[in-house]
């Protein structure tokens, strides 16, 4: 009987994190199809790059004010998420243009609340090789990522860009009324003794501003490489798109070697190694003159940055413990990938040159790096191996 349970209990863990991950494949759609669409998105509402902008700064900043809302009841505040992306895919197909900026909030508020909760489970279902369990979970992320500019680019010319988001509001419906109306997790274990105060506000002051250049960086490439190939390079909306797709392919391949990777070099190795690559790559792109080493420079620049947001979250929680402080970090994380992207197209408009907006992000891969450089050469102390069961409905 004991033994049967125990089968019961674990095939009912793996399906959870298998919905888990599917629904992180689908954050990763929503998170990049604004930037998928832009160029067309902007062409049908008259909006230049500062309004295109301001929009997805409002998305990604509601993203991350809402990792401060996620503490308690993980499963609830999922379900929540749904529910509020369902109304948000509503308004952005429904509202008039003026009413957008607040309907994208709420658009990046669900997702905030969605990534960050998916994450938190995630990293407590998980207390052995954390950082490898975060990486696939991630590679679901970029999964969706992938597949959204390759759907989006197949769209007719005549279609309203607002309908792409009215299967993302079917969807979050079908998740909020089955797959997770009565979630319910088996009993938490308790986690590694968190630090104390001081210590702990240095490591969410480093690991916050190492997420937000992180996300940043990230974001920024993910939004505005469409808009930069189609006008700056003459590519076609098609091809622009797909090569947005290639981005998020490499970053997908990174995060499918990074847990083999993982297995013959530390953790910090690998995250100095790869902010090394993704600034040099990031910087790069200022130079390229040619569709062609523009888009090598981008895949090489998604192969890099793919295991730094992974092994940022892996240290941050292994060594921070059960904090329910955790939510600034994937604030600040969110707030990165607004400000940036927001910046650059203010730089892109008031100068006149996409090329010069691109300076923001490289600026950022820069720093990232320099910050990832003063990452202590030591692994965190790894956590207490616990029991493979899910965090109740009380987490």
């Amino acid at each position: 009987m004991t033994s049967t349970r125990g089968t019961s209990d674990k095939l009912y863990s793996r399906s959870i994190v298998f919905t888990l991950h599917l629904g992180f494949a689908f954050c990763g759609v929503m998170v990049v199809l604004l930037g998928a669409i832009l160029p067309r998105f902007s062409e049908q509402l008259g909006l230049n790059d500062a309004q295109a902008g301001l929009l997805l700064m409002t998305q990604f900043v509601a993203s991350a004010v809402a990792a401060l809302f996620v503490r308690r009841h993980l499963w609830r505040t999922l379900r929540r998420g749904y529910w509020l992306q369902a109304i948000a895919a509503l308004g952005v197909v429904l509202a008039p243009p003026r009413l957008l900026p607040e309907f994208f909030g709420l658009l990046g508020f669900s997702l905030g609340l969605l990534m960050t909760t998916t994450t938190l489970l995630i990293g407590r279902i998980s207390t052995v090789r954390r950082g490898s369990a975060l990486a696939i979970l991630n590679v679901y992320w970029s999964l969706g990522a992938v597949l959204g500019p390759a759907l989006v680019s197949r769209l007719p010319s005549t279609v309203n860009s607002r309908y792409t988001y009215i299967p993302a509001a079917i969807l979050c419906l079908f998740a909020a009324l089955t797959l997770y109306r009565n979630m319910q997790g088996l009993p938490p274990a308790a986690g590694p003794t968190p630090p104390a105060a001081r210590p702990l506000l240095r490591l969410i002051i480093y690991s916050s501003a190492v997420a937000f250049l992180y996300v940043g960086v990230e974001s920024a490439l993910g939004n505005w490489i469409t808009t930069y190939l189609h006008r700056d390079m003459a590519s076609s909306f098609e091809r622009s798109s797909l090569s947005l797709g290639c981005f998020w392919a490499a970053l997908l391949l990174g995060r499918l070697l990074t847990p083999l990777i993982l297995r013959t070099i530390r953790e910090a190795t690998l995250c100095i190694a790869a902010s090394a690559v993704s600034a040099a790559a990031v910087v790069s792109m200022l130079f390229a003159h040619s569709a062609f080493l523009f888009l090598l420079e981008v895949c090489v620049a998604g192969l890099a940055l793919a295991p730094l947001y992974p092994l940022i979250l892996s240290a941050f929680l292994t060594t921070a413990g059960d904090t329910p402080h955790a939510g600034w970090v994937f604030t600040m994380a969110g707030c990165g990938g607004g400000i940036v992207s927001w910046l650059t197209g203010e730089v892109s408009t008031h100068i006149g040159s996409l090329r010069w907006g691109l300076f923001v992000p490289a600026t950022a891969a820069v720093l990232l790096l320099l910050l990832t450089a003063l990452r202590r050469g030591r692994e965190p102390v790894p956590a207490v191996t616990l029991s493979n069961g899910l965090p109740s409905e009380s987490v």
